[in-house]
């Protein structure tokens, strides 16, 4: 096999625009605190244009993500404040309708109370309208029933709509960064080229070039990024071992349809204590490392008696 040479500014930035910027941002600092030197003013020059281009695009880009994710989870908080009270109004409805089949109504509301819809995460609420739904559907010969049956499939339609809105809104935000990405990439190449400069410049003293290239962000860095597609009901799963700073930020996304409970033990096998934070099905949650406890076992546990979770837990990188 041949060897190649790469770019280590474009391979140890991708999928990880933060980390560009922070290397465009050291270099372009140190740069600027030796300008004084023709050359070197020169270069920093060459780098300027290139780092107000990413700037602009990574705050674009910034934005653009909290917006499409604060609007999505918006529509479906509002659709789902719907629901409580569209259950009241369909129960006291159909005690009238369905007099006659009290099997029916006790399979609707166990024991006469309508608990069951009111209480619970929002996947367990939805699988229970679901059930809702289907009940209705077997009576027949009713109208009223039937239609009820109708409004509540609809809603129930129209909740999951939202939901799958939220969920993608909050991948898209991942994906949807054409013009980042090619920010990215063109910064890159103004990286490299820029360090073969200054290698000409400190041929005969190479240690020099380590005044304005952050090395360090170039290196292969510890693991980021965990996730899994499939945590069964009620699971327990280890996320990682790791020593962080209490004030780390952690981003976790929860992409599934189960309530997911994220906490951290000093026990390899610890189970969660009184500091956790949970993260409601199609939502994401920026927290710090102590929020979810202390120790250096992370864990996450599926709340849902029904359904699998996924997740993505990302440990973010700062500028």
């Amino acid at each position: 096999m041949k060897n190649k040479m790469i770019n280590s500014f474009a391979v140890q930035t991708e999928r990880n625009f933060t980390r560009c910027k922070r290397i465009i941002d050291q270099t372009y600092d140190n740069l600027s605190a030796n300008s004084s030197e023709p050359e070197i003013d020169a270069m920093r020059a060459f780098l300027e244009g290139h780092k107000l281009d990413y700037d602009r695009a990574y705050q674009d880009w910034t934005l653009q993500r909290k917006q499409k994710q604060t609007a999505a989870t918006l529509e479906f908080d509002t659709l789902f404040a719907t629901y409580p009270d569209r259950m009241r109004e369909w129960k006291d409805e159909l005690k009238v309708y369905l007099r006659s089949r009290p099997d029916i109504l006790n399979q609707l509301f166990p024991n006469g109370r309508i608990k069951l819809y009111m209480t619970g995460s929002q996947d367990q609420r939805l699988v229970y309208l679901e059930n809702f739904k289907n009940i209705l559907a077997s009576v027949t010969g009713i109208p009223q029933v039937t239609a009820i049956a109708t409004n509540a499939a609809n809603l129930l339609s129209a909740l999951r709509e939202k939901e799958t809105a939220k969920n993608e809104s909050q991948s898209q935000s991942e994906t949807d960064a054409s013009e980042l990405e090619a920010t990215r990439l063109t910064a890159a190449r103004a990286l490299y080229r820029l360090l073969g400069r200054l290698m000409d410049k400190y041929a005969e003293d190479p240690e020099q070039i380590g005044r304005f290239i952050p090395f360090h962000l170039l290196t292969r860095q510890p693991q980021r990024l965990f996730s899994s597609n499939r945590l069964a009901a009620q699971d327990t799963a280890t996320i990682m071992t790791r020593t962080l700073a209490a004030d780390q930020i952690l981003r976790i996304r929860n992409t599934g349809s189960a309530e997911l409970q994220f906490y951290r033990s000093t026990q390899a096998a610890g189970s969660p204590g009184s500091v956790s934070v949970t993260v409601p099905a199609g939502t994401e949650a920026v927290v710090t490392a102590a929020a979810l406890g202390s120790g250096r076992y992370y864990f996450v546990r599926n709340l849902s008696d029904l359904v699998e979770g996924s997740y993505v837990f990302e440990i973010e990188e700062t500028l």
